[in-house]
């Protein structure tokens, strides 16, 4: 039989149907994974670096490299989540450029915040709207330029390698004084932020043990990972996350076979109480006293009563034309009546879509979240990714709850796992981008490429 490659007509020979991983979209990729949950709270790890500054530096790479030699730059995302970026920013420039130029401004206030020994600046509103569409970017990078599920798996472990090693260099403990509570904050100077990037870990994680096709060395290092998530999401002591995680497992346990149902049951309860059982002995005794009704009570819900409150007050000043990007504040800079030196953010995802962006841009998300969960629910129900697609469609519902009791907006590992999930959804599940199968695909004709651009 004669194996020699055979040319068309006019000499060529057809290139690959499987396009070689590039180096340096690979490292760009693995990078921003890895360095996502580095934040403020590494500050003292290694002395005279600024460790936050790698995540922003590599994910300005991403974007570059994908605005440059990126094929699918928005059809990675659903047509609706284009639009709504396209109303933030072009409502983002209205705001800024026309009513409020004064305001954007670059650099920081001067106002310097004090936590256990650590030193947060506080950014000015244009650091803020950056970081905003910086964070949206890099995901519409990560959607675009993954390949292949081997690629996604090495993806989540990066993530989960990052935020294990973020928990360990920056766990100091956040310490309530007026109330004797303690929380770790990792990366993080926000034990809430850092309770979200453990969610988002334990959930890609996740989707690496379920994945078809995954290897044992995989699943054995997705599972210790998921067990460093755990640990960081109770060490944060955050109600939210524990809520939401508790959501978004009963969704992954709903579409597991019977079988599984019991393995992964019983499994995800051994790595809880193990990750209890390292807790340090502050934390345990923090625990009881957040988690309880009593405390929930007491603090109105840690002031988010009071604070919702205050906002739907003044519902009349933003309800239709919305604030901006980081200006929801200035809804209720006069009268907000909770018990801190000056106005809270809304502290509820849907709240603070509504004052920033109005009605449209409430919609516009409610939107997105439908047509994810939809797709997630159709993907997770057949084929034989389905249990992976399970894993990410839990992770898509944690986001949901945790938006009605708190603010993912400004959380960088959010916008990135939406990358994922998006990659996941519109690629992998039969898409242009599925390099696993494209293999099996015919070979595609000289001068068009997948896309037919």
């Amino acid at each position: 039989m004669n194996l020699e490659k055979t040319s068309r007509p006019g000499g060529k020979i057809p290139d690959s149907p499987v396009d070689p991983p590039e180096p340096i979209r690979l490292a760009l990729l693995l990078g921003t994974a890895f360095f996502v949950t580095w934040g403020a709270g590494l500050q003292k790890a290694v002395p005279g670096v600024n460790l936050s500054r790698f995540f922003p530096f590599l994910a300005g790479l991403l974007v570059v490299y994908w605005l440059i030699l990126g094929r699918r730059r928005f059809r990675a995302f659903p047509p609706v989540y284009n639009l709504f970026i396209f109303y933030v920013l072009a409502h983002t420039a209205v705001v800024y450029l026309v009513f409020f130029p004064g305001e954007l401004t670059f650099g920081y206030t001067g106002v310097l915040y004090e936590q256990g020994g650590y030193t947060l600046a506080a950014p000015s509103r244009g650091i803020m709207v950056v970081r905003f569409f910086l964070f949206a970017l890099a995901g519409y990078a990560v959607g675009a330029l993954m390949k292949g599920r081997r690629e996604l798996r090495f993806f989540s472990l990066a993530y989960g390698i990052g935020f294990t090693l973020s928990l360990v260099l920056g766990g100091h403990v956040w310490v309530y004084l007026s109330r004797g509570f303690a929380r770790v904050t990792g990366g993080f100077l926000n034990p809430n932020a850092m309770a979200i990037a453990g969610l988002v870990s334990c959930f890609l994680n996740l989707a690496v043990c379920l994945g078809p096709d995954s290897s044992r060395r995989l699943r054995a290092a997705g599972i210790l990972l998921i067990l460093t998530a755990l640990y960081g999401i109770l060490a944060a002591v955050s109600r939210n996350a524990l809520f939401s995680l508790a959501c978004g497992g009963l969704v992954v346990v709903f579409f597991l076979p019977l079988l599984k149902k019991v393995r992964w049951s019983l499994a995800g309860g051994c790595l809880l109480l193990l990750a209890v059982a390292l807790l340090p002995t502050n934390i345990l005794e923090t625990i009881p006293g957040r988690l309880t009704l009593k405390d929930v009570q007491e603090t109105r819900w840690s002031m988010r009563r009071d604070i919702w409150t205050d906002y739907l007050k003044q519902a009349d000043s933003y309800f239709f034309l919305g604030l901006g990007v980081d200006r929801s504040t200035e809804a209720v800079r006069e009268t907000f009546t909770t018990d801190s030196s000056g106005p809270l953010i809304p502290h509820q995802t849907y709240l603070q879509l509504l004052v920033e962006f109005g009605v449209v841009g409430l919609v516009f998300w409610l939107a997105v979240l439908a047509v994810f969960l939809k797709r997630g629910l159709r993907l997770a129900s057949a084929g034989p990714a389905r249990m992976e697609n399970a894993a990410l469609l839990g992770l898509l519902s944690a986001f949901t709850v945790y938006g009605m009791l708190g603010s993912i907006l400004g959380e960088r590992s959010v916008w990135i796992s939406l990358g994922v999930v998006a990659f996941v959804q519109n690629r992998l599940a039969g898409g242009p981008g599925d390099q696993d199968s494209a293999a099996r695909r015919p070979a595609i004709p000289p001068g068009e490429d997948a896309d037919g651009e």
